[in-house]
């Protein structure tokens, strides 16, 4: 197998099989897609990578792991549109890690209102997987 080769991950096409993997870059101060994260993109992109991953963003308010946690919702995405249309300008894919700082078990101990934000519907705590 050429690591250098293009390669398809499911349906995107990348040029080659290196990916840079969600790994926190502390450049979203009070949860801020900032100029500073989508200038380590790029960087990431310019290196030669086929795709970039953005680090943890919240499915959800309570999924966030701390303040500086980015999540997913109106008041991010001009930013992540941006971060995105500049990877995309360097010929590079980006990917998101996306989760919520909530598992199933404690969903199982503290029986939450609300759907689960991973699911999107109230969760068992993992009683039926």
């Amino acid at each position: 197998m050429d690591l250098f080769s293009p390669c398809t991950l499911g349906p995107v096409s990348l040029k080659n099989r290196f990916l840079k993997a969600a790994t926190f870059e502390g450049r979203s101060p009070r949860g801020e897609v900032t100029d500073e994260l989508i200038s380590f993109h790029r960087v990431i992109a310019q290196g030669g990578v086929a795709m970039t991953t953005v680090a943890y963003l919240a499915v959800s308010s309570e999924g966030r792991t701390d303040r500086h946690c980015i999540e997913l919702n109106d008041a991010a995405r001009d930013g992540l549109t941006r971060l995105t249309k500049t990877v995309h300008a360097e010929g590079v894919a980006v990917a998101a890690q996306m989760g919520s700082r909530r598992s199933c078990w404690e969903c199982s101990i503290e029986r939450s209102e609300k759907p689960c934000p991973l699911i999107g519907r109230e969760c068992d705590g993992g009683a039926s997987s």
